[in-house]
């Protein structure tokens, strides 16, 4: 079946939009705004003052119109290029703009949980603390605005006459695309993405240690009593930040591309590309979502120096993302195979 990802596109925005009937009628379940149960989350959210009477109707047209534009996109031998922005506007909106942090919260919290729990210290968290219905339907909308990017993609592909498959031209790519290209700005792309979360890192450790970064020594102490844990928790995610960098550099090194001597039963075996670009996508994606609310909590908190320690290496998530993102596509790019489709291998 041709245009699997236009038909799949279609079928989560129709599902959508009859949600914003839904929604629009008094059904349960709003999850954006005064729907949210989460208070917090409303003062650095872009949809924190949204009711589901507005909401709902609005995310019905949206819905609606979203399915019809992906059909298009799915359908049409040579798309037109407002439609194709409109898938891309669409990818935006809903990987972005309406997004908060708690996606990569959850994700975090997935990683530090199996850490705490054997101390003590994440006993009482259950996974519907941090995968409740908004957070599941945060999720939901990435893999829906990661649908309509790709589709846009496929759309884009067609219309410029490009293989479907893998988007050659026959040797008339781009010099951005051909592996030499991508070996250039990837690098460039790694770095970014390796540097911005260990600026992330050294204010949590600083925290862990006990330096007073953003804080006076009593405030950290008073912090670190009330809520057991907390400069753990934020050392362990500085962590696993740092962590990632280090898998990023392997995006632009040999051992990125080849398992090392240390690793039995891999060594000598070429890595497999999903293995490296599935990840650092999803991770890219996430950061990209909680941008937005690091950001907007920045500005709303400009007088507060505490505030501002916490939140201002995290205004630099988006570039984060965005760059993770690129390093990975520039990883691709310099590895993949022939494609089965067009058999080009430039």
């Amino acid at each position: 079946m041709k245009n699997v990802q236009g038909y799949l596109t279609a079928a989560w925005a129709a599902c959508y939009a009859v949600l914003g009937v839904i929604w629009a009628l008094g059904g349960p379940g709003f999850p954006f705004g005064y729907g949210d149960p989460d208070p917090g989350v409303r003062d650095s959210t872009v949809l924190g003052r949204l009711g589901a009477e507005a909401g709902g109707p609005v995310i019905a047209v949206l819905g609606l119109t979203g399915a019809a534009a992906a059909l298009v996109m799915a359908r049409s031998a040579r798309p037109a290029r407002w439609i194709i922005g409109a898938g891309w506007a669409y990818g935006v909106l809903l990987i972005a703009v309406i997004q908060d942090m708690r996606p990569l919260v959850a994700i975090g919290r997935a990683l530090e949980l199996p850490i705490l729990w054997p101390l003590g210290y994440a006993k009482s968290i259950s996974v519907t603390d941090y995968l409740p219905w908004p957070v599941l339907n945060l999720f939901s909308c990435l893999a829906g605005g990661t649908l309509f990017v790709a589709t846009a993609i496929r759309a884009s592909r067609r219309r410029r006459q490009a293989c479907p498959g893998c988007g050659r031209t026959g040797g008339h790519d781009h010099g951005l695309t051909t592996r030499a290209g991508a070996a250039r700005w990837g690098v460039w792309a790694v770095w970014v993405a390796a540097v911005i979360p260990v600026l992330y890192a050294l204010t949590r450790w600083a925290w862990f240690l006990g330096i007073p970064f953003g804080f006076s020594a009593a405030e950290l102490k008073a912090i670190g009593a009330e809520a057991p844990g907390i400069w753990l928790a934020g050392a362990l995610l500085g962590s696993f930040g740092v962590g990632g960098s280090i898998l990023t550099l392997g995006l632009v090194q040999r051992w990125g591309e080849v398992f090392p001597r240390w690793m039995p039963g891999l060594r000598g075996k070429r890595v497999p590309i999903k293995l490296a670009v599935i990840p650092a996508t999803v991770v890219g994606l996430a950061v990209i979502a909680a941008g937005n609310t690091m950001i907007i909590s920045f500005f709303r908190h400009l007088g507060d120096p505490a505030h501002l320690a916490i939140i201002g290496p995290s205004v630099l998530w988006p570039l984060w993302g965005l760059a993770l993102i690129g390093a990975a596509y520039a990883y691709y790019l310099r590895r993949r195979p022939a494609c089965v489709t067009c058999h080009q291998n430039v």
